[in-house]
């Protein structure tokens, strides 16, 4: 595998990876307009899905917890 140089430097406070992963999380906010809607099963269980459109012709579908 070719090693690329990079100049990139991480954030000069935070010298940890996990700590430049989890410091965003925690203070900055971010707001999103959607829509939700439930589709209703036929044994009676439900999935909730958001939508946020943003006049993209394409749809990223996650599943969480299967």
């Amino acid at each position: 595998m070719p090693v690329i140089q990079s100049s990139f430097s991480g954030n000069r406070l935070l010298k940890n990876g996990h700590a430049e992963t989890i410091m965003p999380a925690l203070f900055r906010k971010v707001q999103t307009a959607y829509k939700r809607e439930r589709i209703t099963l036929a044994d009676g269980d439900f999935m909730d899905l958001d939508w946020q459109k943003q006049g993209a012709k394409k749809v990223l579908v996650l599943f969480h917890g299967l």
